[in-house]
């Protein structure tokens, strides 16, 4: 289980940049949705499935790994 802690910290660390990322270009086109814009958040959706199997873990190390992610996400997707 510590490989997979270890492995859901770094998809963590990877959706809350991309959601970054997704923010400073939404703020820059000045809330309209670009070309950038749109690839970013595709790319932060695929990760959404990625998401859920490590929440879905039985062992709570794993899926707290990925809380700060998931946040993120539900207040994007909630715009």
């Amino acid at each position: 289980m510590d490989y997979l802690t270890k492995l859901g910290r770094i998809v963590n660390g990877m959706g809350i940049e991309l959601i970054m990322s997704y923010n400073k270009v939404l703020k820059a086109a000045g809330s309209k949705s670009t070309e950038a814009t749109v690839s970013i958040r595709e790319t932060v959706d695929a990760k959404f499935n990625l998401l859920v199997k490590f929440l879905g873990n039985e062992d709570d190390d794993v899926s707290a790994s990925v809380f700060d992610f998931l946040r993120d996400y539900l207040h994007v997707s909630k715009d």
